[in-house]
């Protein structure tokens, strides 16, 4: 395929749509920024800048682009064309990176120095600790009746490191703050005592540095950074351990010894200790006797503060109406609330006109509905699969293992994965399956939907029937 498709499609869109569906600056804002990411002979992937990005033009411009890639590539004699749409995702550190067998590895804290409170770019050598994300302060942290505990334990467990609990476990759904309290402290720690070693990784991270360390034999190595030169430890998604028994005994050990050092252990799930499955019940113990801080989904009243902070960051001056408006609609989700905010700047940068209501109510049309960023449950994605793949809701979660049964599952829950906020617990159960089996089934696909074009184009198109007509 030659490089001119896109362009070409570009112009058509141009043609098509200026002055018609959409204003200058509109196609300016929303369609000037897409590019083709990969292509091949008879395959073409459009990527947006980001996720939230992506996801409006799926809603409002994807039928116009594949007519007019369609149209571009008859041009060219193809008389087919498999599109994709999607947006660059954080880069996942590989299980053994390109250098493993050389070089120096070590784990390095962080220090009151030039490196903290860099974002996280998402490359991760060997043994590095992560970066925080500079805006994850406590300052920025809207605390509301809902988050309240979480965040005064975590604001005395960074102002006292020395004395207290020796674990602190945030315990919340996705997108409700535990990330950004758990890097406040870490931001904190260092601002008071800067001489402080803090080590912070997401309980995947963690994993794949110690699956290093054994495949170079530098297991002493890694015990040493993690034992004996951590004063504070921090740990994402520790839901992430479900099943891998020889993690959870390192980590166990881990914690073991910091504690017995007196040192401060941060952790942070969506599942509070007894209801993770797979977990060692000497891990869950510990676990279990941590000070467990939950947040809960924001109240109304923290809903208005969390958009009026955010919009006034972004220099966006909105009515108490539009505000409560909005408050009203969207009602679990922060990064929700806030990719409302960002929304309804893009449109205000388009249009030239301030947010009214009618706007507000385009703009949170547009984001991905609070039960899945499909606006779909997990019956209707179990129905359209059983169709598809013609067979009875009854052996989706049955122990039948015919081939077109074991698809059909898999498919089920993979697609349950990308288009609802259930956890894998959830999705899992309603499979008649182990979180861990749930947990295989989305890597394994993820995987296949990375690597193999049928795969891609099979999910892609599923995804948009499911979520076309809303």
């Amino acid at each position: 395929m030659r490089g001119t498709v896109w362009p070409d499609a570009k112009r058509i869109l141009a043609e098509r749509l200026l002055n018609v569906e959409i204003s200058p600056r509109l196609f300016s804002a929303w369609i000037e920024p897409l590019n083709i990411f990969r292509t091949g002979s008879s395959s073409v992937e459009i990527v947006s800048p980001n996720e939230f990005f992506h996801r409006y033009v799926i809603c409002h411009y994807r039928s116009a682009i594949e007519g007019a890639l369609k149209e571009g590539a008859a041009g060219e004699g193809l008389s087919s064309l498999a599109i994709g749409f999607t947006f660059p995702a954080r880069p996942a550190m590989p299980l053994i990176p390109k250098d493993i067998m050389s070089g120096d590895f070590s784990i390095r804290p962080f220090s009151n120095g030039p490196s903290r409170g860099r974002e996280s770019s998402g490359e991760l050598m060997p043994g590095q600790s992560m970066s925080l994300n500079r805006g994850f302060t406590f300052p920025n942290f809207v605390v509301g009746n809902p988050n309240r505990l979480a965040h005064s334990s975590a604001r005395a467990f960074s102002e006292d490191p020395d004395s207290g609990t020796g674990i602190l476990f945030l315990l919340s759904e996705n997108g409700l703050g535990k990330s950004h309290l758990s890097q406040a402290l870490a931001h904190h720690v260092l601002e008071m005592t800067p001489a402080r070693r803090v080590l912070y990784v997401t309980a995947e991270h963690f994993t794949n540095l110690m699956t290093m360390s054994i495949i170079r034999k530098a297991m002493d190595d890694f015990k040493r950074r993690f034992r004996e030169q951590c004063d504070i430890l921090l740990v994402e998604d520790v839901t992430f351990l479900s099943g891998k028994e020889q993690i959870q005994n390192e980590l166990r050990m881990t914690l073991d010894s910091l504690l017995d050092r007196g040192k401060k252990i941060v952790l942070t799930s969506t599942q509070s200790p007894k209801h993770i499955p797979g977990i060692d019940k000497s891990l869950r113990s510990r676990m279990n006797s941590s000070l467990i801080a939950p947040i809960g989904p924001p109240d109304f009243d923290t809903r208005l503060k969390i958009l009026d902070r955010k919009a006034a960051s972004e220099g966006l001056r909105l009515d108490r109406k539009v505000l409560e408006h909005v408050a009203d609609r969207v009602t679990t989700d922060v990064r929700l609330l806030e990719a409302a905010v960002a929304s309804m700047k893009a449109s205000v940068m388009a249009t030239g006109r301030p947010v009214d209501i009618a706007m507000a109510d385009v703009c949170v049309s547009s984001l991905p509905s609070e039960d899945g960023p499909g606006g779909v449950d997990l019956d209707e994605i179990r129905d359209f699969v059983c169709r598809t793949f013609n067979v009875d809701p009854g052996d989706m979660n049955g122990k039948t293992r015919l081939k077109r049964h074991t698809d059909a599952r898999k498919m089920g829950i993979y697609l349950s994965r990308r288009l609802t906020s259930k956890t894998l617990v959830e999705i899992g159960k309603f499979y008649g399956r182990r979180h861990s089996s749930a947990l295989y089934t989305c890597n394994k696909m993820d995987a296949e939907y990375r690597t193999d074009a049928k795969t891609m184009r099979q999910v892609d198109y599923y995804i948009g029937e499911l979520t076309r007509a809303r």
